[in-house]
């Protein structure tokens, strides 16, 4: 399964949220989100997801130099980057 078809798959986390719930997150292990394509891509799953709150991406590879191009609009973002090999982490808040 390539990254699209497992990004693809998360579009059905949504329909089992139920909406009285206190918030909706998203949590998904990126693998890498330095190409700008497959951060668009993220992106439009992110808004396809009526209400959601926070999104949490694990394994992102970012480095400092890297972060001015990878935020959502409407969301705060906040970035632990990867020291050496993998790694990283981003959590976006709603604003």
């Amino acid at each position: 399964m390539d990254w699209t078809e497992q990004i693809i798959s998360i579009r059905n986390v949504s329909q089992l949220i139920n909406e009285t719930e206190r918030f909706k997150l998203l949590f998904l292990n990126a693998r890498s989100i330095n190409s700008i394509d497959k951060f668009d891509f993220i992106k439009q799953v992110a808004e396809s997801i009526t209400g959601l709150d926070i999104i949490c991406l694990v394994e992102t590879w970012l480095k400092d130099t890297d972060l001015q191009y990878f935020s959502i609009p409407n969301y705060s973002d906040y970035h632990n980057v990867r020291i050496g090999r993998g790694g990283g982490v981003s959590m976006l808040k709603t604003i």
